[in-house]
């Protein structure tokens, strides 16, 4: 009753027992709907906040497997670098021993030559000396 509850009923204004009753009985109702709406949006923050924890944990997992995997590309690459140093040290090693072994080569080739030529000399002797 909106005229009742516009001060028209009772005396001076002042809501009859029965008008009280209804709008007690509104308020309680929109009380419960009201609680009911809070219980609801908690048990969907429990959720919600459990969601976050979860995504929380993966993203904290990934960011792990993330750095595990740089540090297993670093390891590969430092050890790529190594092999690759190793490869030019031995390279630069054998060719160090190839000319090593081609001046010994060109000095028993000159120490051959004079051999051959002291023989050739020494032959020349003997055969002038048997004539």
């Amino acid at each position: 009753n909106t005229e009742a509850s516009g001060g028209e009923g009772g005396e001076g204004g002042v809501p009859e027992p029965c008008e009280l009753e209804a709008i007690e009985g509104v308020l309680t109702d929109e009380l419960k709907m009201l609680q009911e709406t809070n219980s609801s949006l908690q048990r969907e923050m429990e959720c919600v906040e459990l969601q976050l924890c979860r995504a929380t944990q993966q993203n904290t997992g990934m960011e792990a497997q993330m750095e595990e995997m740089a540090q297993l590309h670093k390891v590969e690459r430092e050890v790529s670098q190594r092999r690759e140093q190793d490869f030019v040290n031995s390279i630069a090693q054998l060719t160090s021993q190839v000319a090593d072994l081609t001046s010994t080569n060109i000095a028993l080739e000159r120490e051959v030559e004079g051999v051959r030529l002291q023989l050739q000399s020494s032959d020349k002797e003997l055969c002038g000396v048997r004539e």
